[in-house]
């Protein structure tokens, strides 16, 4: 790949220099400003993915920007949904928020851990947020969303090392302006929102935002005759922003929401005998297919039949305080922030109406974090310039699951296992940039990392495959100095290239879970990576045309992943149980966390925001990613590969206990190899009516993907491309819109995400997460404007 991007080179230049649709990028530094003067020509976009003010066409790196206007475009209402809209980020959609995350370029972390730090960070309005569950909430009141490709440790650090999601909100305005929106669909999701703004006083200004959304649900449950994967959930958020004097400014920050549901159930896909694995497990599907009746599982199935406790429920919160003081020609900032996160979940673990062996499980988790960030920002457009800070976070976690087993119907036991996970982080970092020459730059940064992290923890009373056990403690710590060196070059008048290197670092971390014990909880090694990128920021044809490249290839040493261990069922001399006589050991399953060894991931991305006609406006990109296991040798196996003794690549070894199997070569999950986002608006004046007619659509397309890192031939999805479109009635006087639309218009079907059932209760069972919108659906949204 480097050679052929090497090549590349001298051609894009090339082309770049015979071009007359450039400008000189002097003029447009001093110009983009005022862009919107020429007719038909872009805004500029105005991004801090070097926390400092700059236009995007002048960072160097690889950064997508979600305006505001583009996410109402496409009617985004919560943060999972921006997948839709940027190649290089994807979903791993797991039981409940807790264990659901995103992934740029195929690196993302899914675990049942609490003692392990995402590998996409995300942020709110500067605010790192610790846990992966608290990235996914409703996007109201949005003034834009950045994502950040590859490893961002020097600026951002905390848990950076695959990317970066930033959620910035609207702040408070000296004028009044105020917003209802209301939208519902033809399957009665609901959503409504409010947010008003005023100035309070000449210095003192603020902003409300709240919304109330309602959801009847998608998947049917035949048990009750009730619809689940629904929610009730509502928030507000609050600002104040004062300026007390030219120099000082103060803003304010509080949010609360709170969500509950019935979620998130997966649907029978597969359930097919296995002649093959003795014993010969027909008659046991056969009564399974009995049990699920009318449920038939298949590939669109949208159907469950389950008798247990689905409840998810989860109430979050936060406050804020950023000041920005301004020392002569310096900005000196600080963002202290406190935050809480709560999940209670349980749910039906046999995908059965009926409780086999009497089995049930679930949990709560209670998170708070504290942060403190000060930083020193010097002037920009100085030959020297730079940003200088110090970061602090303190988490704590604190986790309770029980399991229980009733396996004659009188007699339930059950254990509990209680812990607390505490993390501390706090860093040195800096990034500073020298103009060589009037055209060639180069940028410097490091950060130095100090980690601390422990547990305890206890597990009291007996159930089936778990005894006590007696209070124990872990504790690890790290440090890690990391860097980065960029090169930029003005190439033409107007096209920025640069290429640089970053390294990544990602803390360590602990496998905390139900089973956890002394002899299985060894601290898990840090995660490090090594990225190389070219790129190119260029704008064309007056900025008619905005077209950015990124070429990257980045090593990830002691990648961090999630591996099944067997736990065997022991006699009285500590000897393995088998009561089935059929060869192989009684026990149960856990998860753990491990350092898998090596991964690469590699590609090419092309971001684009086009007006081609004065009317039309076309946002998109394209991301070709090949994400690749370099190194696992005892790599996990899914509980259908363990039953049918067969790995990836036809490998007899999950037949063993435990069972493992060599992963070198195989997919990391959730990256296709090819995902390509467009998105359209086009108006169309209307002279003699007091509003104006908006085409709008939204096409993705993805390849085939893989969804478990267990390469299971029974996981995977076939390629799809998904089309909304939307009609709406723009006010000219910009007071309404009125928009009908419909989502997936060619009913094309999809999941987002596969998984083995535990083949203690349903052998060789495989179920889906069905979308919201893997149907096709109808639906309206009105917004008013004061």
């Amino acid at each position: 790949m480097h050679r052929a991007t090497a090549r590349c080179i001298p051609l894009i230049l090339s082309i770049l220099s015979a071009s007359p649709g450039f400008q000189s990028h002097a003029q447009a530094q001093t110009g983009q400003a005022g862009v919107t003067a020429r007719a038909g020509a872009l805004e500029e976009v105005i991004v801090t993915a070097r926390k400092r003010e700059q236009s995007l066409q002048d960072v160097s790196l690889a950064v997508t920007a979600l305006p505001e206007s583009l996410l109402k475009d496409s009617l985004v209402g919560s943060s999972e949904e921006l997948a839709n809209l940027v190649p290089s980020l994807n979903l791993n959609k797991g039981a409940n928020p807790r264990q659901t995350s995103f992934s740029i370029r195929g690196i993302g972390t899914t675990s049942f851990s609490s003692g392990i730090e995402p590998s996409v960070s995300t942020m709110l309005d500067g605010v790192v947020m610790g846990q992966t569950g608290m990235a996914f909430a409703q996007l109201v009141d949005m003034q834009r969303v950045e994502v950040l490709r590859g490893p961002q440790g020097t600026l951002f650090g905390k848990n950076a090392s695959g990317g970066l999601v930033h959620f910035i909100t609207r702040d408070p305005t000296d004028e009044f302006n105020a917003e209802v929106q209301a939208y519902a669909t033809d399957d009665q999701e609901y959503r409504s929102s409010f947010t008003v703004s005023n100035g309070l006083t000449d210095t003192l200004a603020f902003r409300l935002t709240g919304y109330l959304n309602k959801d009847e649900g998608w998947v049917e449950n035949v048990f009750d005759g009730n619809d689940v994967n629904d929610s009730d959930d509502w928030g507000l958020r609050g600002k104040l922003l004062w300026n007390p004097s030219d120099t000082l400014q103060l803003k304010w920050s509080s949010d609360y929401s709170d969500r509950e549901s019935n979620c998130c159930v997966a649907a029978f896909r597969d359930l097919d005998p296995w002649p093959e694995t003795p014993p010969n497990n027909q008659a046991t599907v056969d009564d399974l297919l009995a049990q699920l009746d009318p449920v038939v599982p298949g590939e669109k199935n949208t159907q469950v039949n389950l008798n247990g406790d689905l409840t998810t429920d989860i109430k979050a919160s936060g406050h804020s305080l950023e000041v920005n003081w301004d020392v002569g020609e310096h900005t000196v900032t600080s963002i202290s922030a406190y935050r809480e996160w709560e999940q209670n979940s349980r749910g039906d673990s046999d995908q059965l109406p009926t409780d086999v062996l009497g089995f049930r499980q679930g949990g709560l988790s209670e998170q708070e974090q504290f942060s403190q960030e000060i930083r020193l920002t010097s002037p920009a457009g100085e030959r020297f310039s730079y940003v200088v800070g110090l970061f602090y976070f303190d988490q704590t976690v604190d986790r309770a699951f029980d399991r229980s087993f009733d396996l004659f119907g009188d007699n339930r036991t059950t254990a509990v296992a209680d812990f607390t996970v505490d993390s501390l982080n706090y860093a040195a970092f800096g990034e500073a940039t020298f103009a060589l020459t009037e055209r060639w730059r180069i940028i410097a940064g490091a950060r130095w990392t100090y980690d601390d992290l422990s547990f305890d923890f206890e597990r009291t009373g007996m159930t089936l495959g778990a005894n006590p056990q007696p209070y124990f403690e872990r504790e690890t710590d790290e440090d890690d100095l990391s860097g980065k060196f960029v090169v930029e070059w003005d190439a033409t008048e107007d096209a920025l290239l640069y290429a640089s290197y970053v390294q990544g670092y990602k803390g360590p971390a602990f496998n905390v879970g139900f089973g956890s014990r002394p002899d299985n909880t060894d601290p898990v090694a840090p995660e490090t990576s090594d990225a190389y990128e070219i790129g190119l920021k260029s704008s064309w044809f007056d900025n008619r045309l905005v077209l950015n490249i990124a070429a990257f290839y980045t090593e990830y040493s002691d990648f961090q992943a999630s591996a099944s261990q067997f736990i065997p069922d022991l006699d009285e001399d500590g000897n393995p149980v088998d009561e089935n006589g059929d060869g192989r050991d009684d026990g149960v399953f856990s998860f753990i966390l491990a350092n898998v060894g090596e991964v690469e991931t590699r590609g090419v991305e092309v971001d684009f925001t086009a007006r081609p006609l004065e009317n039309l406006t076309l946002f998109g990109g394209i991301a070709f990613i090949d994400a690749e296991i370099v190194t696992f040798k005892d790599g996990p196996c899914s509980f259908g590969q363990t039953f049918r003794g067969v790995g990836y690549q036809g490998q007899a070894s999950c037949a063993q206990r435990p069972a493992i199997q060599n992963l070198d070569g195989g997919e990391l999950p959730e990256s296709p190899d090819w995902k390509f986002t467009l998105a359209a608006n086009y108006l169309i004046p209307l002279q003699s009516m007091p509003f104006d007619l908006a085409l709008k659509g939204n096409y993705r397309y993805q390849d085939d993907i893989q969804f478990l890192i267990e390469q299971d031939e029974y996981t995977t999805e076939d390629a799809y491309g998904i089309l909304d479109v939307s009609v709406a009635l723009e006010d000219k006087s910009e007071h309404y819109t009125v928009t009908a639309f419909v989502r997936n218009l060619t009913d094309q079907w999809y999941v987002d995400g596969i998984a083995a059932f535990a083949d203690t209760f349903t052998p060789n069972g495989y179920g889906h997460n069905v979308p919201r919108y893997a149907e096709r659906t109808f639906g309206v949204e009105g917004r008013y404007r004061w």
